[in-house]
């Protein structure tokens, strides 16, 4: 296996994931939500909305792939559904620094 290609494809799919959260957020930030009363149906809809935008941009994209040339020989459906899971991950991660630095939490 091949870590520094790994690395690479990790650190390009954290760039996808940047601007994926960025466009979710501008969606997601209308002021229509931000007065919600309950805030958790948003939330759910949003995890799910970035979930899909993750898998549609992954299987349409096929540079960004966790596994590609790496050297292991991991089936296209299940290389997919990793690199969504981890695509979604990291834009979670991107959102929860935004909101420490907004101090939305």
């Amino acid at each position: 296996m091949k870590g520094d290609i790994l690395f690479n494809n990790l650190f390009n799919i954290f760039i996808v994931s940047l601007i994926v959260e960025a466009a979710v957020m501008a969606v997601f930030s209308l002021a229509a939500f931000k007065y919600a009363s309950n805030k958790k149906p948003i939330e759910i809809a949003r995890d799910f909305f970035v979930l899909i935008v993750s898998v549609f941009i992954c299987f349409n994209v096929s540079a960004i792939s966790l596994f590609n040339k790496t050297g292991l020989n991991v089936p296209h459906p299940f290389d997919l559904a990793i690199t969504s899971l981890v695509m979604v991950r990291l834009a979670n991660l991107v959102r929860d620094f935004f909101a420490s630095i907004r101090f939305e939490k």
